[in-house]
């Protein structure tokens, strides 16, 4: 209750002294933010409500994936080089796989009137593997102005591409979104390769294999989607894309042969010490 309206008045020492604070750092907070909506808003402007409406269905099916599976922060301390990557590639499988089949699984899900967002919602999810790798960057990076600085570069690139693409449609828009993520990730391996040193070719050794599942299985759901939408229910054809692109990708991994065999052995074992 002030006995005085509050107003806002221009001091040119305090404007100095809040734009001397204000750095990388400080505005590491709002570029995600920026990275989330600014590219919307750029789609709305340039194509219209309904294509804002859909590259937003298919930015948000891309980025639960990302944040789904890259939620927990990551950190060398205290984690060995094989268990960092596997936490790094989690992410790539059910976004390949997702992308593979979103054309099946979208339109069972929606309205037909949201089949526009498919394509981008496709292309979009293939994001994950320059997401990974900047999983690995920010768990190797130990200095908060150089993740700023990244997080600068990514936020601009992302941007400015959509803002060259939003003319040319959401398919360009999507296409355009991967290029300055994918030059990010590229130019990741430089601080990896430099904090790791020696180490970082255990870490690559332990990534190749999920990746490489990951890719076939995708490849393989991608292959039999046409065959399986035209003979099988959405559902079901949904259903068996994924168990068979899973489980290639699992083999690939080498996954079942670490979780069944020990079994066996050991009872193996029991069964000759006990032969009654």
């Amino acid at each position: 209750m002030t006995g005085a309206r509050v107003g806002i008045g221009w001091s040119r020492p305090h404007f100095v002294e809040l734009a001397g604070a204000v750095d990388l750092r400080a505005l590491r907070g709002a570029w995600p933010t920026v990275s989330r909506y600014g590219p919307c808003l750029i789609v709305g402007t340039t194509l219209g409500p309904t294509a804002a409406g859909l590259y937003m269905l298919a930015s948000r099916i891309a980025e639960a994936v990302s944040d789904t599976f890259l939620a927990r922060a990551a950190s060398l301390v205290g984690d060995s080089l094989s268990e960092f990557a596997r936490r790094a590639c989690q992410a790539i499988p059910p976004a390949v796989m997702g992308s593979a089949v979103l054309a099946i699984a979208l339109p069972s899900l929606v309205d037909l009137r949201w089949w526009g967002a498919v394509l981008p919602a496709q292309i979009l999810l293939l994001g994950a593997l320059p997401a990974a790798l900047a999983f690995v960057r920010t768990g190797c990076v130990d200095s908060g102005a150089t993740e700023a600085r990244w997080q600068t570069l990514q936020m601009l690139g992302g941007v400015a591409a959509v803002a060259f693409a939003a003319p040319f449609g959401l398919v360009a828009v999507a296409a355009a979104a991967l290029v300055p993520a994918m030059a990010l990730a590229i130019a990741s391996l430089w601080p990896i390769q430099r904090r790791l040193g020696a180490k970082s070719h255990p870490l690559l050794a332990a990534a190749a294999r999920p990746c490489a599942g990951a890719g076939i299985g995708g490849l393989l759901a991608y292959v039999l989607a046409g065959p399986i939408g035209l003979a099988l229910d959405p559902v079901p054809g949904l259903c068996l894309l994924i168990a068979s692109g899973w489980l290639c990708c699992l083999l690939i991994r080498g996954e079942p042969a670490v979780t069944v065999r020990p079994t066996i052995a050991r009872r193996f074992r029991l069964g000759r010490a006990n032969p009654a």
